[in-house]
């Protein structure tokens, strides 16, 4: 820069040489400035949406890991407007005008590479206390693999605080101006590529470890196999978190390559942004599923269009959790296969049998035949007297205020779960 002639342009020339076959467009040049905002706003505010049903759900018992996911995602959405701000850069460096590449730019940059360790630090964080808070029976056997995932997180993600103090970031006296002339003339690759390809490898491993972590007690739960399937659908969104992990170590192996690093480096950013949201996501997901069994499903609006949609498709027979085994007529059993539930599937029943499940218990109260109220989150089937069952009467209830599924192996071990109604 100290070559060119004094007045001259710089935003009339691009930042890098075209390759061969190329020409550089510096008015309307292709760009993932869109692709980089959809991409940041969508993934952003789903995990803000995540986290914001996580506290909610948790708000009267919030716990270090709730705390840990609520600065993740204030962190992760200062990261993206970063990220977003520096959106115009997303093009071939050849199509990029040499003026941009300020001390504004620089300090940008620096912030970027300051912030992403802690947001990712607190997210995974997170989910390794939540596994310690749901597998509390099993803490004995998880306590020093989740040890492990911590000290091994904080290893990972932290080291990028000093790393970006000492290479994004000007010395003491020297202004950012001075920071950024001296780079412009540095050959070679730039050591935080370096760290960033170490760091990038150690994240997949991290993510496969938070993967891999709670599938042997999920295996051992002795559950319904449809229960069994959501929970491991649950759990099994931190899949997501290892692809995105694995392409964003593909796009830093990338940068090692000269030539169209601004290009590169907007690839990259989307795929961390993703990365960063995707373990905010994972980190929620049990409570978000809480959250939407309580207080969606069972919300009067939801009702109302589930019936609506039911009774659509079902007719009479699904306007209403009640049947009778008792007569004949449209939407009751045939004779011979004498049913009758409250909210529940038709299953053979004895003459007279009458049940009540959790999701119709949720939807309204019952009347007993000593005029008690019924009205529980959960409830167990009821046990009845054979003089009940012939007169088809409700006469007892059992309550139960349960977020655990227990299970004991063969040789007595006991597994537990804190599911916060998953399934």
């Amino acid at each position: 820069m100290d070559q060119l002639p004094p007045g001259f342009d710089l935003c009339a020339i691009p930042a890098g040489a075209p390759p061969a076959g190329e020409t550089s467009n510096l008015v309307d040049p292709t760009s993932l400035a869109e692709v980089t905002i959809a991409l940041c706003v969508i993934t952003t505010a789903l995990a803000v949406f995540f986290a914001l049903a996580r506290i909610f759900v948790n708000w009267h018992k919030l716990t270090l890991s709730d705390y840990f996911m609520a600065s993740s995602a204030v962190l992760t959405i200062t990261y993206t407007g970063l990220i977003i701000t520096l959106s115009r850069y997303n093009r071939h460096q050849w199509d990029v005008p040499a003026c941009w590449f300020n001390a504004r730019y620089i300090k940008i940059i620096y912030a970027q590479v300051t912030l992403v360790g802690p947001v990712l630090f607190l997210s995974k964080s997170a989910i390794f206390l939540l596994y310690r808070q749901l597998f509390a029976s099993d803490a004995k056997k998880l306590r020093i693999p989740i040890w492990v995932g911590l000290i091994s997180t904080f290893l990972i993600y932290f080291p990028s605080i000093p790393l970006s103090a000492i290479f994004e970031a000007p010395r003491v006296g020297q202004s950012w101006e001075d920071f950024l002339l001296e780079q412009s003339t540095l050959t070679g690759t730039a050591p935080l590529i370096y760290w960033g390809i170490v760091q990038g490898s150690l994240s997949v491993a991290i993510d496969l470890y938070i993967f891999i972590l709670p599938l042997p007690i999920l295996a051992k739960l002795r559950l319904h196999r449809r229960k069994k399937i959501r929970l491991l659908a649950v759990f099994g969104t931190a899949a997501v978190g290892v692809a995105t992990s694995v392409v964003a170590l593909v796009f830093r192996v990338q940068l090692l390559k000269p030539g169209d690093s601004t290009w590169q480096q907007a690839c990259l950013a989307m795929c961390v942004v993703a990365e960063n949201n995707v373990a905010i996501i994972v980190g929620s997901m049990p409570a978000f599923a809480s959250f939407m069994r309580v207080h969606v499903a069972q919300s009067a609006s939801f009702q109302s269009l589930r019936s609506k949609f039911v009774g659509s498709r079902g007719g009479s027979s699904g306007k209403s959790g009640y049947s009778s085994s008792e007569g004949g007529g449209g939407g009751r059993p045939l004779p011979g296969d004498p049913r009758g539930t409250f909210g529940s599937p038709m299953q053979a029943r004895k003459p007279g049998y009458y049940e009540l499940n959790d999701t119709e218990l949720m939807k309204s109260q019952f009347s007993t035949v000593d005029n008690s109220t019924i009205s529980a989150p959960m409830t167990m089937r009821s046990g009845l007297r054979d003089q009940d069952l012939e007169q088809g009467r409700i006469v007892r209830t059992v309550d139960i205020f349960q977020q655990t599924h227990a299970d004991r192996d063969v040789d007595g071990t006991k597994h537990e779960l804190n599911t916060h109604n998953l399934v």
